[in-house]
């Protein structure tokens, strides 16, 4: 759960954080009247920031302590509906982003003509003769 609220704080943009650390430490969301607001927001930086894998009911026990003490009016349980609700309507437009990216970056490696298997990390790279001394020879 500790990775989670690591991996939470770490990526949310900056005008989320406020939140994201109001959540995590377990404050009330917001003031009546912008509780729906601040809910949207905070799952979809939740959405946003962990992976698409993580289970709902991990998300949900990470943040219970700041639904119960958001002052919601219809109890915590349908805060927490309401909150996986939002989750999963952010997750489906992560989704979509990410298959757009996917499909633009399939067009550019066509565009340029780079097969899509090319040599992806160093190992895989053949060996360039700079020129230069080995770091023993520095002396």
């Amino acid at each position: 759960m500790q990775h989670l609220a690591t991996l939470l704080r770490r990526h949310a943009r900056p005008e989320n954080k406020p939140l994201v650390g109001r959540a995590l430490r377990g404050e009330p969301l917001a003031p009546r009247g912008s509780q729906d607001t601040s809910l949207q927001q905070l799952m979809s930086t939740v959405a946003f920031c962990l992976p698409n894998d993580t289970p709902d009911v991990a998300i949900v026990e990470m943040l219970r302590p700041c639904l119960s003490a958001t002052d919601w009016g219809q109890g915590t349980e349908h805060l927490v509906t309401e909150a996986l609700k939002k989750l999963h309507r952010a997750r489906a437009r992560k989704a979509e982003r990410d298959a757009k990216r996917l499909a633009a970056n399939h067009d550019l490696v066509a565009l340029l003509g780079t097969p899509m298997s090319a040599p992806t990390s160093a190992e895989k790279l053949p060996p360039v003769d700079e020129g230069l001394e080995t770091p023993e020879a520095w002396g």
